[in-house]
């Protein structure tokens, strides 16, 4: 991956007074370095700056940008659905890795049940930042 060379201001955590969502994606980062963490932003659910991680977890998440996808895609974390970074977790349910990355993913039922009622998302995933899956803030590079 090249190594991140944009000027961007970005939050290290999030702020604001916004009222928080119910059952919101959240994310985990274990085990990765500051390289491939500088590469990689978290997309608050309330859309408010992006979020450089650190190896913790983050609650309250849309999804995340990742140096280097191909395309325009971004990681969708829908609600009723949590993510881990790095280091695979004792449970999950499927994978969604790029590259050298390790992404897994878990998801409620609930998300299964109203992703097949609406033709929805049925789990987190690569998704096009286009149309429905627009991205709430931009990719920073």
């Amino acid at each position: 991956m090249n190594k991140f060379s944009g000027v961007t201001q970005l939050a290290r955590t999030e702020t604001g007074d916004r009222k928080k969502k119910a059952f919101s994606g959240r994310v985990t980062f274990r085990g990765l370095t500051k390289l491939q963490l500088s590469q990689i932003r978290v997309i608050p659910e309330s859309g408010s700056c992006l979020i450089e991680p650190n190896n913790q977890s983050y609650d309250q998440v849309d999804g995340l940008w990742v140096m280097g996808t191909q395309g325009n895609e971004w990681f969708k974390i829908p609600d009723h659905s949590e993510a881990w970074v790095g280091e695979e977790p004792a449970k999950f349910e499927g994978t969604a890795h790029l590259r050298s990355l390790k992404i897994y993913y878990r998801s409620s039922p609930i998300l299964h049940f109203v992703g097949a009622m609406r033709n929805g998302f049925k789990n987190p995933g690569w998704v096009s930042d286009s149309g429905s899956t627009k991205s709430p803030l931009s990719a920073p590079w």
